[in-house]
């Protein structure tokens, strides 16, 4: 109903009055497809939106708008309102002055405002689009002053027309809302023809139609709230949509508060759906990486089936060496171990003799301890990030405009949603700016990414008691575990995996062996005048460790 005529209709009626010689100070626009007027005797903003989903005709308060102003319509500053006119069945508004007309276009598909002179020449347009020629308006009938006659005169000559279309085609402005309201309250069903109804119904319409007027002619307005949400503005009450359940309705007497307190809703219902899209569509992108990657890893775990196969071919090669032609690229050999005669199919390097081929597989799984290692610690990480996911997902799913925009900015700072904002964010959001790791499937490994990352890292998300680790006499990430309470210790080989994370994250991290030391946080302290990430150290203690290279 917020579209339809007979709101724009009621609405310039109550306007006229209201802003009727006032004088205007200034034309200006601050948000997107809304044109404001601020007024001075009575002070006030009079305010015109020809945004196709939230057309608006209101007054405001006077107040301080703090987004930027730009001036439009400028010769409109001084000039004395001495009408607001609708055209009949048209949301097509004129507001009159000394010198201009400003004509509003609600309709077709390029609304617009245009400034004319008293000539009729345009002086100016609100968007820089030709105007739209309107087609000829058709024939139809106010069905607030319409007889009973005229009705039933008009359904006889169309039996088989469907009853929505008929009183579509009858009356101006008949919108899907009247339309709904009427059929309930006629007792008809959606999709009769008029042949179905009998001579008592149709005389009846009449009886509903002049009900309908007459509410719509009272000062009354309604606001019908669903599942918590505001859902539809009416000028007369809803009979179809009360017998609904989780309604609710709000009874104004206010046309211009109602409808202000509408719009507000709808705006922020549509915020909040646009917020909503955005943060289902980054975690399901996210979530789909996630179990790709996983994926990936499972089919990388069998390490130990993969050494054992890698092991039996080198021992084959070695065992039928003298029979292995020079240059061959693949060979095929019976496996002799397990005494199945199963044929077990090698690829070669033909620039390498059967012995050192036979050391390539060796050599293959010659770190697998290390591997599987890494591939836990990839695996615990991603099934953290999985489930805080999952997380975010429920809380999307039942989270009102507040909720939804904690998940947004949540999203925002891990990166899983993409904005013009580089900043690393505050409190809970401000472990995102740092790269992280699971370790021991419980705990919370984060590692800095320069010195300046480094300083934010330490001074500034690190708990006191939460452990420090730094590549000792090279340049390096700052490595923090985070301590759940500081009661609760990692175990050895938590702080082992650690130390190698810093070592792996420095300028050591080809080395064999590196030392690295780490002490609590509260013990690690800026150098005055240092570049950044440049610490002092107390109570430090060393482990010697090989890098552990992701």
């Amino acid at each position: 109903m917020y579209r339809n005529f007979f709101l724009f209709e009621k609405q310039t009626e109550y306007l006229a009055g209201k802003i009727k010689g006032a004088d205007i100070e200034q034309a200006f626009t601050f948000r997107k497809n809304e044109l404001t007027l601020q007024l001075k005797n009575p002070k006030m903003l009079f305010q015109v939106s020809i945004d196709l989903n939230f057309p608006v005709l209101l007054s405001a308060p006077l107040s301080n708008i703090r987004k930027p102003k730009y001036q439009i319509f400028l010769p409109l500053e001084g000039q004395t309102i001495r009408a607001l006119k609708i055209i009949p069945f048209d949301k097509h508004v004129r507001l009159l002055t000394d010198n201009y007309v400003v004509e509003m276009i609600f309709f077709g598909r390029q609304p617009n405002i245009y400034l004319y002179d008293k000539m009729g020449q345009e002086v100016e347009a609100f968007k820089d689009k030709a105007r739209e020629e309107r087609p000829p308006a058709k024939k139809q009938i106010d069905f607030r002053t319409v007889e009973q006659e005229t009705i039933v005169e008009a359904a006889l000559a169309e039996p088989d027309q469907k009853l929505e279309f008929f009183l579509r085609r009858l009356f101006y402005a008949f919108n899907k809302t009247l339309l709904n309201e009427t059929i309930y309250r006629l007792g008809a069903l959606p999709g009769q023809k008029i042949k179905e109804l009998s001579a008592e119904t149709l005389r009846r319409l009449h009886t509903v139609l002049s009900a309908i007027s007459q509410e719509i002619a009272q000062r009354k307005q309604y606001l019908y709230f669903e599942q918590n949400q505001c859902s539809a503005l009416s000028l007369f009450p809803l009979r179809h949509r009360q017998e609904r359940l989780n309604v609710t309705v709000e009874t104004y007497s206010d046309l211009n508060r109602a409808w202000r307190k509408f719009i507000g809703l709808k705006r922020d219902t549509e915020a909040l759906q646009r917020l909503r899209s955005k943060c289902e569509t980054g975690i399901k992108k996210r979530l789909e990486y996630i179990e790709r990657s996983l994926q990936k890893l499972q089919q990388a775990e069998d390490l130990k089936m993969r050494k054992t196969e890698a092991e039996l071919k080198g021992n084959l090669l070695l065992t039928f060496q003298s029979q292995i032609a020079a240059g061959a690229s693949e060979v095929v050999l019976e496996d002799i171990f397990d005494g199945s005669g199963r044929r077990v199919r090698i690829k070669l390097n033909p620039a390498k003799n059967a012995v050192q081929n036979a050391g390539r597989y060796f050599n293959k799984y010659k770190n697998m301890d290390e591997k599987k290692e890494i591939l836990k610690i990839k695996k615990d990480t991603l099934l953290a990030e999985l489930e805080q996911m999952r997380a975010l997902q429920r809380r999307l799913g039942s989270g009102k405009i507040a909720q939804v925009q904690k998940v947004y900015e949540e999203l925002e700072a891990m990166k899983v949603i993409q904005t013009k904002s580089g900043a690393a964010g505050s409190g809970k959001s401000l472990q995102y700016a740092f790269k992280r790791r699971i370790l021991d499937n419980e705990w919370d490994v984060f590692i800095g990414k320069n010195g300046a990352n480094n300083d934010l890292l330490t001074f500034e998300f690190a708990g006191k008691r939460d452990l420090w680790m730094h590549a000792q006499g090279v340049a390096g990430s700052h490595v923090i575990i985070r301590l759940p309470r500081k009661d609760i210790h990692p175990p050895q080989k938590v702080i082992e995996q650690a130390a190698q994370i810093a070592a792996a994250n420095s300028k050591a991290r080809f080395s064999a062996t590196v030392p690295v030391i780490f002490t609590e946080v509260r013990y690690v302290s800026r150098i005055r005048k240092s570049p950044p990430g440049t610490v002092s150290v107390r109570n430090e203690k060393v482990l010697f460790v090989k890098p552990l290279q992701f």
